[in-house]
Order: structure tokens, then C-alpha cells, then sequence
């Protein structure tokens, strides 16, 4: 019968150049998720410093740009 090694057991008897690796490979996980985050976090407050009154999205944005030019076209047209 095959006897159950403990974690510990099992990583003394792996290389240590597959244990430094490992370590390399979860640091690196770790700074990218810290990264992404830190991005996710500067971006969600820059959407917030925005002017609330502005439209947010690509479609409101068009909707706002029609209005404008419909309003525009009313102004300039003789009564």
C-alpha cells in the first residue's frame, strides 16, 4: 500500500528549482491581480469625477449630439 505524503513531505522532495518556480509564478499572479485592480479602481474613480449631467455611454452621447443639432436647426430657421 502507497503511504500518503504530507504536503510538507511532498515539497522537501521536489526540486527546489520547481518550488522557486512555483514561487515566481504565484508572485507574478499576484502582482498582475494588484495591477488590475489598482487599474479597475483608478478608472471607476475617474467615471465618477465625471460631470453627472454629461451623458455616459457611446449612445447617449449620440442622442445628445442629434438633440443639439435639432435644437441648433431650430434657432437658425426663419419664423
Amino acid at each position: 500500500m502507497a503511504s500518503k505524503l504530507s504536503l510538507r513531505e511532498f515539497d522537501s522532495q521536489r526540486p527546489k528549482s520547481d518550488v522557486s518556480r512555483h514561487h515566481k509564478d504565484e508572485n507574478y499572479k499576484t502582482n498582475a491581480w494588484h495591477s488590475m485592480t489598482a487599474a479597475f479602481h483608478q478608472i471607476s474613480e475617474n467615471d465618477a469625477s465625471r460631470d453627472p449631467s454629461l451623458p455616459q455611454s457611446f449612445l447617449a452621447q449620440q442622442r445628445m449630439s442629434a438633440a443639439l443639432k435639432r435644437i441648433r436647426l431650430c434657432k437658425d430657421k426663419p419664423s
